[in-house]
C-alpha cells in the first residue's frame, strides 16, 4: 500500500542481456580510462595488471570527482554523471597522445611496454568464468544482505534521490562516518540505468575479477609456473568469504582490492633498481592506498600503518635510506586524502549519533525490566549460526 511504481520486469533472457550491456560498457570505459593513466605512468607493467589496476583507479577517480563537484553545489544527476564520464574519457585520450609523443621522443629503447611473463588463455578463461558466475549470482540475488540494504545501497539510493551528498546522513545507518566511494557508484548506476536488474551489483564482480587478474600476473612475475599461478588464484578466488563478497554490495571486497593492490605495487617498487620507475610505482601505490581509505573508514589507518611497516621492514633488511623524492611520492596521496577527508567528513556528517547515549538508554531500559530477550536471542543465534556458515 505504499503507492510506489513497481519496477518493470523482463520477458526473456535476451532482454536481460541487452539491459546489462550499457552498464558493462560504462564500467569498461571507466576502467579503460584508469588503465591508460597507469600505462602513462608505468608502461612496463603487464597488460593484466594495467587492466586490473585501471578498473579500480578509474572508478575511484570518477567517484572522487563526482563527489567533489557535489560539495561545490553541482547536483549529482544524469547530466553530471555523463559529464564526468566524458571528461575521464577525454583525459585518457590525451594521455594516449602524450604516451605516443613520449615514445617518439625517447625512441624505442627504454619505453616499450614489457608485458611480463606470458599468460595462458586457459587460466584466463577459468578466471573470467569465475567472475561471470559471481556476476550472475550477485545480479540475480539483487540487494539482499543486511549492510547492502541498510548502509551502502541505502546511501547510494539516497544520493540518487536527493542529487547531493549533503543529506547523506538521512539515509541508511550512521554509526561511523563512512566514505562514499561505493554509494556514489551505486547512485551513478541508478541514475544512468535504473535498478531493475540491479545493474550496480556488476561493480563488485568487476572488483573481484580485477583482483584475481592482478594477483595472477603478480605470481607470474615472481617466477611461478602458469599452472601453479592459475591454481593459486583459483584457490583464492573460491575461498567462501571472498566469493561471497563478490556477490554482495559490501565495500569490504573493493577496499581489499585497493589495499592488496597497493601493497603488491609498493613491495614491487622497492625491488626496482630504476629510480624513476620506482617513484612512479610508489605514487600509484599511494593513490591506491588513498582509494582504500575512500572506500571504507578502516582503510585510512590501515594504509598509514602498512606503508610505514613495509618501509621500515625494507630499511631494516637493506639498511639503505629512502630518497626524499620516493617518500614524497608514496605519502603525498595519503596526506592529501587525509586532509581532504577531514573537510569532507565535517560537511557531509555534521552530526553523528552519540554511542554513549545509546548505551545509557539500553542500560536504563534493562534497569526497568525491559530486557528485550527475543532480540537478544536473535542476535546470539545469528552470531553462532554465522560461525558455521562456511
Amino acid at each position: 500500500g505504499g503507492g510506489g511504481i513497481p519496477l518493470r520486469g523482463y520477458g526473456s533472457l535476451a532482454e536481460i542481456l541487452l539491459a546489462a550491456l550499457p552498464p558493462l560498457l560504462w564500467l569498461g570505459l571507466l576502467g579503460a580510462s584508469g588503465a591508460l593513466a597507469i600505462h602513462f605512468l608505468l608502461p612496463r607493467l603487464g597488460l593484466l595488471t594495467k587492466a586490473g589496476l585501471g578498473y579500480g583507479l578509474g572508478l575511484s577517480i570518477f567517484s572522487i570527482t563526482l563527489g567533489a563537484l557535489s560539495l561545490f553545489g553541482i547536483p549529482v544527476n544524469r547530466t553530471s554523471v555523463l559529464g564526468v564520464t566524458g571528461g575521464l574519457i577525454v583525459f585518457s585520450l590525451v594521455l594516449v597522445l602524450l604516451s605516443h609523443r613520449r615514445k617518439d621522443t625517447a625512441g624505442n629503447s627504454g619505453t616499450s611496454a614489457q608485458q611480463g611473463p606470458g599468460t595462458t588463455g586457459f587460466w584466463l578463461v577459468l578466471i573470467a568464468l569465475l567472475g561471470l558466475i559471481s556476476l550472475l549470482i550477485g545480479v540475480g540475488k539483487g540487494y539482499h544482505a543486511a549492510d547492502e540494504i541498510v548502509l551502502w545501497g541505502a546511501k547510494g539510493y539516497g544520493i540518487a534521490a536527493m542529487e547531493s551528498l549533503q543529506d547523506i546522513i538521512q539515509w541508511g545507518t550512521n554509526t561511523v562516518p563512512y566514505p562514499l566511494h561505493i554509494p556514489v557508484l551505486i547512485a551513478s548506476v541508478k541514475l544512468l540505468f535504473g535498478e531493475a536488474m540491479p545493474a550496480s551489483k556488476i561493480i563488485f564482480s568487476g572488483y573481484y575479477l580485477a583482483l584475481m587478474a592482478i594477483i595472477y600476473q603478480f605470481f607470474l612475475g615472481r617466477g611461478l609456473r602458469q599452472t601453479l599461478a592459475g591454481l593459486s588464484v583459483l584457490l583464492i578466488g573460491t575461498l567462501p568469504i571472498v566469493f561471497r563478497h563478490a556477490t554482495i554490495a559490501y565495500a569490504n571486497l573493493p577496499m581489499s582490492y585497493y589495499f592488496v593492490s597497493a601493497v603488491l605495487l609498493l613491495t614491487s617498487s622497492l625491488e626496482d633498481s630504476r629510480a624513476r620507475q620506482n617513484e612512479k610505482a610508489a605514487l600509484l601505490s599511494g593513490m591506491l592506498f588513498a582509494c582504500s581509505a575512500w572506500t571504507r573508514p578502516e582503510g585510512l589507518l590501515m594504509a598509514w600503518f602498512s606503508t610505514g611497516y613495509i618501509l621500515a621492514a625494507q630499511y631494516l633488511r637493506s639498511r639503505k635510506r629512502f630518497p626524499l623524492r620516493f617518500l614524497i611520492h608514496i605519502f603525498a596521496p595519503l596526506a592529501l586524502y587525509s586532509l581532504s577527508w577531514l573537510v569532507v567528513k565535517s560537511s557531509i556528517y555534521p552530526v553523528m549519533p552519540n554511542r554513549a547515549d545509546l548505551a545509557s538508554r539500553a542500560l536504563s531500559q534493562i534497569g526497568h525490566g525491559d530486557l528485550h530477550l527475543n532480540e537478544a536471542l536473535f542476535v546470539l543465534g545469528s552470531t553462532f549460526k554465522s560461525l558455521l556458515d562456511y
